[in-house]
Order: C-alpha cells, then sequence, then structure tokens
C-alpha cells in the first residue's frame, strides 16, 4: 500500500527562496578636501608690489612709471641737511623704503653688498654696517652691475634719485663736490651717494670708534649744549651706538653714561626720578638703556604736558620771594624820602643855563657835544638821529627813548604777567633752561637793589633838562 499510495500522490513543488534586501547604508556627508601640503599657489606671494615682480620693470607702462616715481620720492617731509643729528632718523627713514622695494634683501638686494665682490659669500648691509664696508669695495660691486641691463641696474637709479630728492640744499652744498666718487662711468650710483653722505654728516670722518666712545663718556657736557631736550638727547645717543654697530663694536658702559647724562639735567623733578631709577639698578634690579632711554622721554613729555618742566625749585622761590620783600622796602624808602625832603629842606636853585642851550646849533656844529656844568651835552633831535623835538640832553640823539621814557625794574607783578602766551608772541620757549631762567632771576634781583639809585639818577637827569 505504501507503494500504491506513493505512486497516486501529486509531487508538491518547494517553495522559492526569500528575496535577499541588502543592508540600508547612510550616505557619507561629502567633506572639504584640505590642500595638500606645500601645494603650487597660483598667486605669488609678497609683502610689498614693488617686490612681486623680480624681473626687469616696464617704465612704458603706467604701474611702472608709478613705482618709479613711488620708489624716487622723498624719504620725509623734512629734507636731511646731511648733519650728525638728524643722520639716526634719515637712516631709519631709508631703512623702511629699502624694504619696501626690497633694496636690501640679503644676497640679493642691491644694499647687500658682498665683502669681496670677486668671490660673494658674505654679504653686509650697507644701511647697518656703512662703517665696516669702505669706499674701495662699494665701488667694485657696483662696477659689476651697474652698466647692465638688470632689475639692480633699475634699483640703483631708484635709491640715487631717493636720495638727491632727500637732501636739502645745505646737504647737497656738501655732497655735490664729490661727484666724481659717487658716480661710475657717468652713472649715479645710489650706493656710493650714501657712503658719501654718511661719511660727510661727520660720522664717518670725525667720529671713529674712540671718539664715538669719548662722545658717550661725555653726555653729561651734551645735554646742556642742547637746552636739556630729552629727546634730542636720547636721538644723538642712538645716532653714537648705532656708529659703533656700523663698526662691529658695541658699548658695555652704555647705562652709566646714560645716568651720568641725565643727572645732568636743569629739572629738578626730573633728576630726582633718575635718581630712583639709579637706585632701583644699584640694588640689582635688571635695567636695560632702551627702557632708561623710553622712560626718560615719557617723564620729560609729562613734566612738559603739565607746564612743570624747569619750574623754580624751593630756594629759586627764596629768591623771588626776596626779591618781593626788596621791592617793598624800596617804595617804603622812597615815600619816607619825599616826606623827609618836603619838611627838612628845599631843592637847591637851578644853574642859569647858557643862550645855546635854547638854540638850533648850526648844520656844521649840529652833532658836535657841549659841555656844561661838568656834563656833556647833545642837541637831540630827529635830523640827529633822536626823537626829542630840538633840546639839549644829557643823552646820545641815537640812545634817545623819547621824552617820557622812565627805566622801570622788573616786579612780581610784572614776573607774573610774563605768561606762556606772551612768551609765544616774543617769539621764546615755554619752558627756558635752567641757565636763562637763573639769569633773569638774577638780573630782576639786581634791579631791584639798584633801583633806587636808578631813580636817583634820573630825577638829576630831569632836573638838568
Amino acid at each position: 500500500m505504501s507503494d500504491t499510495a506513493s505512486i497516486g500522490a501529486e509531487e508538491v513543488p518547494p517553495a522559492p527562496p526569500a528575496p535577499v534586501v541588502p543592508p540600508v547604508v547612510p550616505q557619507a556627508v561629502p567633506q572639504a578636501v584640505p590642500p595638500a601640503p606645500n601645494a603650487p599657489n597660483p598667486v605669488q606671494f609678497s609683502l610689498t608690489p614693488a617686490t612681486a615682480h623680480g624681473g626687469i620693470l616696464d617704465y612704458a607702462t603706467a604701474a611702472g612709471r608709478k613705482l618709479y616715481a613711488n620708489a624716487t620720492a622723498k624719504l620725509e617731509d623734512d629734507q636731511f641737511d646731511c648733519v650728525a643729528d638728524d643722520l639716526y632718523s634719515f637712516l631709519k627713514a631709508l631703512k623702511d623704503r629699502a624694504r619696501e622695494y626690497g633694496w636690501d634683501e640679503p644676497g640679493v638686494g642691491i644694499l647687500s653688498i658682498p665683502d669681496d665682490p670677486a668671490n660673494p659669500q658674505e654679504f653686509k648691509s650697507l644701511i647697518e654696517s656703512h662703517g665696516e664696508l669702505d669706499i674701495t669695495t662699494i665701488q667694485e660691486f657696483e662696477q659689476s652691475y651697474i652698466q647692465g641691463q638688470s632689475r639692480s641696474a633699475q634699483d640703483a637709479a631708484q635709491l640715487y634719485r631717493c636720495l638727491m630728492s632727500s637732501i636739502s640744499k645745505e646737504g647737497k652744498k656738501k655732497i655735490l663736490v664729490w661727484e666724481d666718487q659717487y658716480t661710475v662711468d657717468g652713472y649715479g650710483s645710489g650706493n656710493l651717494l650714501l657712503k658719501v653722505i654718511v661719511r660727510e654728516s661727520h660720522l664717518d670722518t670725525n667720529a671713529t670708534s674712540a671718539s664715538i666712545r669719548t662722545k658717550l663718556t661725555d653726555l653729561d657736557r651734551y645735554l646742556p649744549s642742547i637746552g636739556h631736550d630729552i629727546l634730542k638727547f636720547n636721538t644723538y645717543v642712538k645716532l653714537l651706538v648705532d656708529g659703533l654697530r656700523s663698526r662691529g663694536e658695541t658699548t658695555q658702559d652704555l647705562l652709566v653714561n646714560l645716568f651720568k647724562g641725565y643727572m645732568a639735567c636743569s629739572d629738578s623733578e626730573f633728576v630726582a626720578y633718575m635718581k630712583r631709577k639709579l637706585d632701583y639698578f644699584e640694588e640689582g634690579n635688571t635695567l636695560e638703556p632702551d627702557n632708561l632711554m623710553k622712560n626718560a622721554a615719557e617723564k620729560y613729555k609729562t613734566l612738559l604736558q603739565k607746564g612743570l618742566w624747569n619750574a623754580p625749585d624751593a630756594n629759586e622761590e627764596k629768591i623771588l620771594a626776596l626779591q618781593a620783600e626788596i621791592n617793598k622796602m624800596k617804595k617804603s624808602n622812597q615815600k619816607s624820602s619825599k616826606k623827609g625832603s618836603k619838611k627838612t629842606s628845599a631843592k637847591p636853585a637851578k644853574k642859569e643855563r647858557p643862550a645855546w642851550f635854547n638854540t638850533r646849533p648850526k648844520e656844521s656844529e649840529l652833532t658836535k657835544p657841549r659841555k656844561w656844568d661838568g656834563k656833556t651835552w647833545y642837541y637831540c633831535h630827529p635830523d640827529t638821529g633822536g626823537k626829542c623835538d630840538g633840546k639839549y640832553r644829557v643823552h646820545h640823539p641815537t640812545e634817545c627813548k623819547g621824552k617820557a621814557y622812565r627805566f622801570k625794574a622788573s616786579t612780581p607783578s610784572d614776573n607774573a604777567k610774563d605768561t606762556k602766551q606772551s612768551k609765544k608772541r616774543r617769539g621764546e620757549k615755554p619752558n627756558d633752561s635752567n641757565k636763562k631762567r637763573a639769569l633773569r632771576l638774577k638780573k630782576s634781583l639786581e634791579a631791584a637793589t639798584a633801583d633806587i639809585e636808578d631813580d636817583s639818577e634820573l630825577e638829576n637827569e630831569s632836573d638838568d633838562e
């Protein structure tokens, strides 16, 4: 039965396999791909427009002409007189221009000069090391390129014209006589011209290394010679230090010399401030010369702005007070003497004057003096250079002040009126130097003590007239 049943049964086909569904994978968000390191940049990088073009400049284009005009413009508004006091700022301005136009690029720029032009291995900046590069070395270097058709020749011409535009008429008087030394085969050399300018500004000739060091030790004498101007003093010091650096030398005594110079200042408050700085340094604290000069400049500016620079100290105020007391005593004595003279005695009778006294002299004797009463008399009239209306006077006509003129000694009230505004109208500085101030006090005090004698002499002359 099993065989019969198996024969008669129908076969059932197998079920189809289940479809395979692929897993859903989230798509990745596109990420920015960072540039590969050191990938070539289609734009050539440069710090200034002039250095972006390393080849020959086309002056036939507007861009080329504009670049030339800017490169050759004068360095500063005030032209350089070729004097040592302004050389520091002049070289700093030139350094900025050289950096802008690539003139000082090491080993490439025209201001980068090799020690041995025949074997250029080591280079020195003419601006920084002008004391180490002699004019012969510079001439040899200039001859190697200045006549060629190259960017260096163009830069040399730009530098030459820039320097000439930056020198004043007074400066050119010192420079133009050396034309044969700053030209090469008829071409003006910017490098040679710069060397001559530095030399004729006396730093390269009169200021050798030894004399520069001497000047640094004499800073206490230099400060009074410039009216105790701290800003000018600092510039002078930097110029001397740069002069040593240009020769490959340094100074180890700069801080000591700076304190020595600052202590010679006329302003007592500034000196006290410097003494505190000196105490701080002597206690073992670190103090750099540049920081000391910066602090000195700030203190100087502050005192100027507050109107306290060279203000009278305690001793000078005592002198002013003494002057005021003397003036009071003088006025009191004058009043008492006048009262006493009225009560005790009368003035003696005047002598009778000679006939010529009230007569105009002959033209031939117009300027001839006459003697009377033990005095010399002059005919004072505009014809003789005087201001009187034809009178014989004891003063010379050229010294005539007019009939109403009387000398006056200065008083405290007069001094009080001597404000900054009145000084400006007279062309004086608001802050005189200590020397001038002391002289003014001395004269004022002398005038006060001598006033009584002066008044007596003037009264006698008035009686005679």
